[in-house]
């Protein structure tokens, strides 16, 4: 490929990068891919990207200016192709595959987390025994029952959490799992974790689907470790919400 044609390819890729992942961030649908705290990182990346084409650019035009001038002896300048493939792949991956959450079919590889691993416990658990019980998150209160000295001291406390339904082979008929993703960088370090649910219906509600469940605390067992249980009031279907994953 010559050089011309060659830059040009590439400051349209960069561009269009740059403006994907701008158009991510504006959707918010970069947090289906990111923990909130690196958005602003991806936002600069892409005003780079746009950036880096516009120099590209200017490169081309310089490069002709010369290829133009009196007594410059013009080459061939021709340049790999697959280089620029290697830069859409990127791009296609974004635009090819639908951004979505994990589901419950992840969890065969992921499993769930019942108890309280090392990132859910710490200063981080205090807080969350600080926080008015019905704003608490499912993350929120596995720090909150493990944080605290008595755990059965969180025994009736009104519970009010959203997640999904997962029918975890451990349970009973009449229980299922209210489970969310935690994501503390990106997807592939996304964990799910969920809170065991006394519901009389259990059996009737499916895999994948959203609910609002809304009860009391106990504690139970499990697995033969001490975890939350919801002795669920009522229980509701929801739409998925625009955030579906936790930030620890």
């Amino acid at each position: 490929m010559k050089a011309r044609r060659y830059r040009a390819f590439q400051a349209l890729l960069l561009a269009l990068t740059g403006f994907f992942l701008l158009e991510r961030v504006w959707s918010g649908k970069i947090l289906l891919y990111i923990n909130q705290r690196y958005v602003l990182l991806v936002l600069l990346a892409a005003v780079g990207l746009i950036i880096l084409a516009q120099v590209v650019l200017e490169e081309r035009k310089k490069e002709a200016a010369e290829a133009q001038a009196p007594g410059v002896t013009q080459h061939a300048g021709h340049l790999s192709a697959a280089n620029l493939a290697w830069l859409a792949i990127p791009l296609l991956v974004g635009v090819v595959i639908p951004a979505r959450s994990l589901g419950t079919s992840a969890l065969a590889a992921r499993g769930v987390e019942i108890s309280s691993p090392f990132n859910l416990q710490g200063t981080s658990g205090a807080a969350a025994l600080e926080r008015p019980a019905t704003q608490r998150t499912l993350l929120d209160w596995i720090r909150a029952f493990h944080a605290a000295s008595d755990p059965a001291a969180l025994n009736g406390e009104a519970v009010d959490v959203i997640g999904f339904v997962y029918h975890d082979p451990r349970l009973k008929p009449e229980q299922f799992l209210i489970g969310r993703y935690t994501v503390a960088c990106c997807i592939a370090d996304a964990s799910a974790i969920g809170i065991s649910v006394n519901w009389a219906a259990a059996a009737g509600l499916q895999n994948n689907q959203w609910v609002r469940v809304q009860g009391k605390l106990s504690a139970g067992q499990m697995d033969g470790k001490q975890v939350p249980v919801i002795d669920a009031a009522e229980v509701s279907l929801i739409t998925e919400p625009d955030l579906p994953y936790l930030f620890p």
